[in-house]
């Protein structure tokens, strides 16, 4: 067969479409890995959370997204190398933190005293009063950062509320907000109440069940105003009720921790919280319902 000049044999169209598909499959297969290594480091940094990273004296910040370097092609294929040996524990967290795209204005706040009898530096004058955006809140105060994550907090709370009782809490009760001190079993170990960066949820309260819910709901659901415990009904005594307020507050602590609203998730299987929820955004990940 003869060619006219600039024309293509069929088969030779149809072998440079399959050598492009096996380019593309080849560029894809190269993404996905490394997506997925990058993925697999920052996940493996939530593992750290028991251990410390001793600060220097002097500490070095972390590089800029726009900062140019001497070859332009080392930016695409690799990361910058950076050397992590003066940053103390919290700042390592912080800018893993922010890479994963969960950065937080408190992250590299020291959360460790020289000695026992070290001054705790709490942020009192960064403060607020809050009352509450989609669930009424007893006052409480915390650190405007800590604000954002009491109102995904809320939110989370009522859709849990209405898929069990029909309706959202009338108002959340807690033991606590901002308070400046130390851990409770760690003298050295600065608390994240001292940051107003934590609450102690205690109870939900609830108010009468809407008329036109009465008839859809289950006839276990309390229909008139009630109130339910972490110290009463976390452990359920026995009985229809004290069953379903178990099962609401296991399934809220559960979604609590899985949605990731919050870092730190300890429930009454914690030491020393047998009556709360404990909630706070330490810069690493920890949950023990």
């Amino acid at each position: 067969m003869v060619l006219a000049l600039g024309e293509t044999h069929p088969l030779m169209c149809r072998k440079q479409e399959m050598q492009r598909k096996r380019s593309r499959k080849r560029c894809a297969l190269v993404g996905w890995l490394s997506m997925a290594g990058t993925l697999g480091a920052c996940s493996s940094w939530e593992r750290f959370w028991e251990r410390d990273f001793e600060p220097s004296s002097s500490d070095t910040d972390a590089p800029r997204p726009n900062e140019s370097t001497s070859n332009e092609a080392d930016t695409h294929s690799s990361p910058p190398e950076i050397d992590t040996s003066g940053w103390s524990r919290e700042k390592m967290f912080a800018y893993f933190n922010k890479l994963r795209g969960d950065g937080y204005p408190l992250d590299e706040m020291p959360r460790r005293l020289e000695t026992p009898e070290s001054k705790v530096p709490c942020l009192a004058s960064d403060q607020q009063l809050y009352r509450g955006t989609h669930v009424k809140f007893i006052p409480i105060t915390v650190h405007p950062a800590f604000v954002e994550r009491l109102e995904k907090l809320e939110l989370l709370f009522a859709e849990e509320a209405e898929s069990f009782y029909g309706r959202p809490p009338r108002t959340v009760l807690h033991a606590g907000g901002y308070a400046c001190r130390v851990s409770h079993f760690q003298s050295t170990r600065i608390s994240e109440h001292a940051f107003g960066n934590a609450v102690d949820i205690t109870e939900f309260s609830f108010g009468p069940l809407p008329e036109e819910m009465r008839e859809i709901v289950s006839d276990t659901v309390p229909k008139g105003a009630f109130q339910v415990s972490i110290l009463t009904h976390w452990t359920s005594k026995g009985g229809a009720v004290a069953d379903l307020h178990q099962s609401f507050l296991r399934s809220l602590g559960e979604r609590i921790a899985h949605e990731k609203v919050i870092r730190v998730v300890l429930g009454p299987g914690h030491r020393g919280h047998q009556s709360h929820l404990h909630l706070d955004m330490s810069p690493w990940r920890y949950v023990d319902l």
